[in-house]
């Protein structure tokens, strides 16, 4: 028996609730399965999947050396809307002291994810994933490597690594912007990430 779709409700525009306010009636995910009514004209569509309050910022911890590439991904990080908490180190040994807030890195926030370049001075991106997720305490952070080697080896690595996710650099800043803006809707909207510790 297929399952149905999600009832749609009429919502009169004085009783919305929080969320994104379209046109024409409300779709809850969590709501039992009813009957499907037209709205009325005039009502509007509160769109609201299940969550009641709007999704808390991305803490992400940068790992990138080329200034270039951490302007484009911070700016498009703060352009995208979620109010990303960007850190940025400079190179993999500094990734390390971060994550284990050692040295002038102690009272750094945990990340819910980190964006990791692989050719970084004094540490290699490998061996940074491999600190991280060789690590009980931080191999639930989410590892996105972003680089612009397209090399098999280096792909293979980086997932038998335990890699979330291995991404090309985009040549131009419109697609650079337009990975970033995905890394973040799908980790900062559509994922559920490990509560901080």
């Amino acid at each position: 028996m297929p399952r149905s779709a999600p009832p749609i409700e009429q919502v009169p525009p004085a009783r919305q609730k929080e969320g994104v306010v379209v046109p024409r009636a409300e779709i809850s995910v969590a709501a039992p399965a009813r009957r499907f009514r037209r709205p009325s004209p005039g009502c509007e569509v509160n769109i609201n999947y299940g969550m009641d309050n709007p999704p808390s910022p991305l803490t992400v911890l940068l790992v990138e050396d080329d200034p270039g590439d951490v302007l484009l991904i911070t700016e498009a990080l703060r352009e995208h809307g979620l109010g990303s908490d960007v850190h940025t180190v400079s190179d993999g040994a500094e990734a390390v002291s971060f994550l284990y807030r050692a040295g002038e890195h102690a009272d750094a926030p945990r990340p819910d994810l980190v964006l990791l370049d692989l050719n970084l001075p004094r540490m290699n991106g490998h061996e940074v994933l491999t600190h991280i997720k060789s690590d009980p305490d931080l191999r639930s952070i989410p590892v996105i490597v972003l680089t612009t080697s397209s090399a098999p080896d280096d792909l293979t690595q980086t997932y038998q690594a335990h890699a979330n996710a291995y991404i090309t650099k985009p040549l131009d800043s419109t697609g650079f912007a337009k990975v970033v803006n995905r890394v973040e809707d799908f980790f900062g909207d559509v994922a559920k990430l490990p509560r901080r510790r």
